[in-house]
């Protein structure tokens, strides 16, 4: 019998195996690989692991109505309790799926995550080579003597008993590090809630349209076949559009068009450098849009059609099948957010590649490429998307005490236009496309760390166009920019900065100032660490604040319905967006209503973060809401 304690520390063992047709234990995880899930270890202390064989743990099910994993879908879905897992979002995906858990409310300690806010990361290797050095340790009773024949499954349960006793064992000294350097407190509050929910959003899926998939593979096909002919008819010849070797050839030898090269002086064919091409020829323009298409073609909707061509949802256990349904037509990414400044990865599929809508222009008839629109609400539902505005600006603002830019990002006006009228000293309704452009592409620049040759070969400045727009950019804030170099001053004399609500980033001081060029790479890494730390912070603080409302506008009774059916799903978080799958209803507009004030109220800010709101049917057609 398995205890009843608070706290649990779980490890799952998956086995990849060839395709079969009707095994129930084997199912897809985010359709990268058919997995057979085998076993799942849970523990209590670090006195005992229990080792659950799930095919057995099925069939014992079957014939006497009792459950050792049953027991663990309770206690994860029990507010009251704590897991301890390595890598929760793959690790609870597994099990949540398998089990038809809807949303893990236990509170999830995880170990992978502690260590990336300590900057002393854990990778799964390392955790295999402790086992391995202290397998002795470890004794199995009787109970598992069937398994000493079997080589493979004897190591299997080797392993994963040694991971949850790890697990278990190294809590308190991970809790006790991270105390002392003031991040336990930010884990508990912050990425802890964090992880529920990212999780949630995981197992809620999203939806695609397969017909328009199929469509836009169809579309962007003839657009590449249709670009590559008139490349062809500009130069009289065919050639590789994708071999540089023959784009140099043709561009430089045979059309004479200035040869751009790097600050190293190698040629070069970006597209910042083919936009400069461009306005002397139409075939760098058609490179550009080529590749363009062709990026959507390989990083999108190959990828999307990997996860669509079976269902991606993992299959759960036979007597929950049916209470799991709703779910079996969407597919599931998976994310991790293991970067410096803690923003989401969405991979598997890549729904941050999805680009938003472009045009195609050097083809006799203009084309638009809409990919978004394959991203599609359920029936009876909306796609509404929340977008914070301006919200790195903000920050900054905030941060620097720049009352200037405060009162620029206050005013109602239209920012960039605002900013642009002041740098390029003239009014507001004279001001240019290309020219507001301009100021917002300095403007992040700058947060960024851009250099003015780069801005110069962005914007199709020459050098010194570029150095004045700069310059003017730094006389119009000037506190703001002491700010900045207030940063890079302290990062040289402490080695490390923070975010707003405390979160750390560490240099290595030696390593990072031993040349010009890595220290203004430490001093960009700085600036780009407190702006962008902080807005991830702000919205996984506005993700928890949105949920405990959402929870209190809509509980629901575990004991009457395992799963439950609300009239909102988060659905996907990217950037600074959030996209939730809303049922249109008498009270759509007092959901939206909750979600926005939810996001816009924010203690560590003395500014206002409005929150832009758009809705459709799919991720492209979206219109604003007032």
């Amino acid at each position: 019998m398995i205890e009843h304690k608070e706290t649990i520390a779980i490890s799952c063992f998956t086995k990849k195996i060839t395709k079969t047709i009707s095994d129930p234990s084997v199912f897809h995880i985010n359709n990268q690989e058919e997995l057979y899930l085998q076993y799942v270890a849970c523990s209590f202390s670090i006195h005992k692991v229990y080792i659950i064989d799930v095919a057995e743990d099925e069939q014992y099910f079957q014939q006497h109505r009792m459950s050792a994993l049953i027991h663990i879908r309770e206690k994860l879905m029990n507010r009251k309790h704590n897991v301890i897992v390595f890598n929760a979002l793959h690790t609870l995906f597994t099990l949540s799926s398998y089990l038809a858990i809807p949303r893990v409310y236990a509170r999830i300690i995880d170990l992978q995550v502690c260590a990336w806010l300590k900057q002393d990361p854990i990778e799964s290797d390392r955790i295999s080579t402790w086992i391995e050095e202290h397998h002795s340790v470890l004794q199995f009773d009787k109970s598992l003597d069937a398994y000493k024949d079997d080589s493979h499954r004897e190591m299997a349960c080797f392993k994963i008993a040694g991971e949850v006793l790890l697990y278990a064992s190294i809590v308190p000294i991970i809790e006790q590090q991270m105390n002392k350097i003031n991040l336990w407190n930010y884990y508990i509050t912050i990425e802890m809630p964090a992880l529920n929910i990212m999780l949630q959003m995981l197992l809620n899926g999203i939806l695609i349209d397969r017909e328009e998939l199929i469509n836009d593979r169809e579309d962007l096909l003839t657009l590449m076949n249709k670009l590559e002919l008139q490349a062809y008819r500009l130069v009289k010849r065919r050639f590789k559009m994708n071999r540089q070797k023959d784009l140099i050839k043709i561009l430089y030898s045979e059309l004479h068009l200035p040869i751009q090269r790097t600050p190293h002086g190698r040629i070069c064919l970006k597209k910042s450098y083919l936009n400069i091409l461009a306005t002397k020829h139409p075939l760098p323009k058609l490179i550009t849009e080529y590749r363009q298409v062709q990026s959507a073609l390989d990083r999108c909707i190959d990828r999307f059609e990997q996860y669509i061509n079976e269902p991606s949802k993992p299959q759960s256990l036979q007597r929950l099948r049916r209470e799991a349904s709703w779910q079996t037509e969407r597919t599931y990414a998976y994310c991790h957010f293991f970067t410096a400044t803690g923003r989401m990865i969405v991979v598997n599929p890549p729904l941050q590649h999805i680009p938003k809508r472009f045009l195609i222009q050097s083809l006799q008839k203009e084309s638009t490429v809409q990919l978004r629109k394959m991203i599609i609400a359920r029936t009876g539902f909306q796609l509404i998307s929340f977008d914070y505005s301006q919200l790195e600006l903000r920050i900054l603002a905030h941060l620097s005490n720049d009352e200037k830019l405060k009162t620029c990002l206050i005013n109602n006006t239209d920012f960039f236009i605002s900013l642009a009228s002041d740098l390029v000293k003239k009014p507001e309704h004279e001001i240019t496309r290309e020219q507001r452009q301009n100021a917002k592409q300095i403007c992040y620049g700058i947060l960024y760390g851009m250099s003015k040759e780069t801005f110069a070969r962005e914007t199709q400045m020459n050098i010194n166009e570029a150095e004045e727009f700069v310059e003017n950019f730094y006389k119009t804030f000037p506190i703001m920019t002491k700010y900045l170099d207030d940063i890079k001053r302290r990062v040289l004399e402490t080695g490390y900065v923070q975010s707003i609500y405390g979160r750390l980033l560490y240099f290595d001081l030696n390593h990072m100032t031993s040349s010009e060029t890595m220290k203004a790479r430490m001093e960009r890494q700085a600036i780009n660490f407190v702006i962008q730390a902080s807005a991830c912070d702000i919205m996984k603080v506005a993700m928890e604040r949105i949920n405990q409302t959402l929870d209190r506008m809509f509980p629901f009774d575990l004991k009457i319905r395992p799963i439950p059916i609300r009239p909102v799903y988060l659905v996907l978080q990217i950037h600074d967006e959030l996209i939730f799958e809303i049922e249109i209803s008498l009270r759509t507009n007092e959901i939206i209503n909750i979600i926005r004030h939810a996001m816009e109220r924010n203690d560590h800010i003395n500014l206002s973060l409005p929150v832009q709101i758009k809705s459709g049917d799919n991720w492209e057609s979206m219109i604003s809401v007032v």
